[in-house]
């Protein structure tokens, strides 16, 4: 995956968060990392930075599957047990 495809994904999986304010501070950091490095030049050092960018789009997919983040009922009676108190704020 090329260095921008990497950046663009990240940047539109943290526009999608379901959790805006956490959204924001994930759009934020890829912005400020990316911005950063981008002299970078040793292989190395740019390998280990493309491995970590995409780890952190594997953890937002998996954090976006988690009940009480990518919650998304139509009302509170459809939200399941236990996630009303976590994600009832986002149902209004």
């Amino acid at each position: 995956m090329s260095a921008l495809k990497l950046y663009r994904d990240l940047l539109r999986a943290a526009r999608s968060f379901p959790v805006r304010p956490v959204g924001r501070k994930i759009e934020y950091n890829c912005r400020e990392l990316f911005d950063l490095y981008r002299k970078e030049t040793r292989v190395e050092e740019l390998n280990s930075l493309h491995g970590d960018a995409e780890a952190a789009l594997r953890l937002i997919a998996w954090m976006r599957a988690l009940p009480q983040v990518g919650c998304r009922p139509v009302s509170e009676t459809d939200c399941a047990a236990g996630c009303v108190t976590l994600c009832s704020w986002q149902h209004r």
